[in-house]
């Protein structure tokens, strides 16, 4: 028979202990919220294809929509966060001109992208009526577009850098250095594609189901949360 784990014990488990810190975290709920939003909107998809229950999508698609409201909500103010975060890299000068302005490029386009959605926020509210809330939606993924392939960009071209700098490198210890950081990079680079999916159906330039939508969103949560995690 298997003893039973102290609670307190289990706690203190090193990964357990780090999920929970990254959980304490805006960000780390933020993206626990949005898995919640993506799985929820994947099997509402395939329940919808289901002839067994297909009325029980309603009530899954119902939660993806007011987790997404939750999100909403809960990125009030963050906008600022992005412009600082913008200012700060436009004054840095220990990176290579490129990198810099297309991290510039996609920290404006996500400030932009917040503030747009702070507005629809505040109708949802009742707190300041927009004449149309489609527009500022449009608007917002238009941002979101905008961040979206400055990131693309940025990591495609240190995909590139690094390949140059490892057949250079003969060093083991630089090379498994450059090894791990071209993972992340490759990883954000796919996060970055399948957020570019979810982007692009929003606006209507590509035609894709929810249950695409939900695996991209779940894909791209998984890889940030990781990638938070890590930096």
């Amino acid at each position: 028979m298997v003893a039973a784990i102290p609670s307190d014990a289990l706690m203190r488990l090193p990964a357990i202990a780090n999920n929970l810190q990254y959980l304490h975290t805006s960000l780390g709920r933020d993206r626990l919220l949005r898995l919640t939003q993506f799985c929820a909107c994947f099997y509402a998809w395939v329940l919808s294809k289901s002839k067994l229950a297909p009325g029980d999508s309603i009530t899954w698609k119902l939660l993806s929509e007011k987790t997404a409201h939750v999100r909403r909500m809960s990125r009030l103010g963050r906008n600022i966060q992005f412009f600082d975060r913008a200012i700060r890299t436009l004054i840095a000068k220990n990176e290579c001109s490129f990198i810099r302005y297309t991290t510039l490029g996609h920290h404006l386009g996500l400030a932009a992208f917040l503030s747009w959605d702070a507005l629809v926020a505040l109708d949802t509210l009742a707190i300041y009526k927009l004449k149309s809330v489609k527009n500022a939606q449009r608007a917002a993924a238009r941002s979101w577009l905008a961040a979206i392939l400055c990131n693309i960009i940025a990591q495609v071209y240190k995909l590139s850098n690094l390949q140059h700098q490892e057949q250079r490198d003969e060093e083991n210890d630089q090379r498994n250095h450059l090894t791990m950081e071209r993972k992340v990079c490759q990883l954000r680079l796919v996060s970055a594609l399948c957020d570019l999916t979810i982007c692009t159906r929003s606006l209507g330039t590509i035609k894709v189901n929810d249950g695409v939508v939900g695996i991209c969103g779940i894909l791209s949560s998984i890889v940030g949360a990781w990638i938070s995690r890590k930096a």
